[in-house]
């Protein structure tokens, strides 16, 4: 006697779509005469595991170009980190002193298998993975109003949603730039309200410092596309 399917249909044993299984499918229903990954990609002709190897990191920053993955690579995780605005700059006018923050940069996150791929630093882009800039902070303009800072940036086929974290307004302080949870260090504004001072530089897609009291907002990081290569 062999074994049915619920169907009750002969010969060997199946899944559950009745596809014959001497040989082992993915969820997808993919031959596997060799093992694969969760993602379909053939593991090489035998079985095949991860077995911890600590992965490498290239970043890219310069000119277009395109990235090759290193030699035994098997895939690698893609973040492309958009270019963050700058922070407002003040005034030295009461009630009105202080800039708002710029927008932290888009996110972008993909998974790909070891190959070639094309890089585009302006906007930022790798493969279809793009994003695009936050916005600049704004410099008051009439007293007693309170300006949001910039806008952040979005994300283009991400294959998941990254959170933000928003730019701030003015208040007593140079407004911070805006961030994401691959923030290095938000720019900062500066707490002063009787000197002049710039705001702070953001780093990693962070948007730069509001200024206080005619000094310049700090500039909003330039991003990057950041690439985690796994063995």
């Amino acid at each position: 006697m062999c074994v049915r399917t619920v169907e009750g249909e002969d010969g060997f044993m199946r899944n559950i779509s009745g596809i014959d299984v001497n040989v082992l499918r993915t969820i997808s229903g993919e031959d596997l005469g060799e093992c694969r990954n969760i993602s379909g990609i053939n593991a090489g002709g035998t079985p095949q595991a991860l077995l911890g190897t600590k992965p490498t990191i290239t970043e890219i920053t310069g000119a277009d170009t395109s990235y090759t993955t290193p030699p035994g690579c098997l895939y690698v995780e893609v973040y492309v980190i958009g270019i963050a605005g700058d922070g407002g700059q003040g005034t030295t006018t009461t009630n009105r002193e202080q800039g708002g923050g710029g927008g932290g940069g888009g996110v972008s996150v993909g998974f790909y298998p070891a190959g070639t791929y094309t890089v585009d630093n302006s906007p930022r882009t790798f493969d279809i993975l793009s994003t695009t800039a936050g916005a600049a902070g704004q410099r008051p303009v009439t007293a007693g109003v309170t300006y949001s800072g910039g806008l952040s940036g979005t994300a283009v086929n991400s294959v998941y949603p990254i959170g933000v974290i928003a730019a701030t307004p003015p208040g007593q302080l140079g407004g911070n730039g805006g961030g994401s949870f691959v923030a290095g260090q938000i720019g900062l504004g500066w707490q002063s309200d009787t000197l002049l001072h710039d705001g702070e530089p953001g780093f990693m897609g962070c948007g730069g410092g509001g200024g206080t009291n005619d000094g310049n907002g700090g500039p909003g990081s330039q991003g990057l596309i950041r690439i985690i290569e796994y063995y």
